[in-house]
């Protein structure tokens, strides 16, 4: 998926990559599923396990919380 300077894809080893489209570096890795972007607060939710999900900051990768 992608939304404003970010694309995010699945690798076939159960990770999350976030690249930045402006210059093509991947800047985050998280590790997970399903994923879903909130682009006015420039955040990622992120399925850790089946019904667990850990909200993320884009501009830093830092996580903000957990949901279980």
């Amino acid at each position: 998926i992608s939304e404003r300077d970010w694309v995010v894809f699945n690798d076939s080893q159960g990770r999350v990559l976030v690249y930045s489209l402006s210059d093509g570096t991947l800047r985050h890795r998280f590790f997970g599923t399903k994923v879903a972007i909130n682009p006015t607060a420039n955040q990622l939710v992120v399925e850790t396990f089946p019904g667990d999900v850990s909200l993320y900051s884009l501009d830093t990768g830092d996580k903000v919380i957990d949901f279980l």
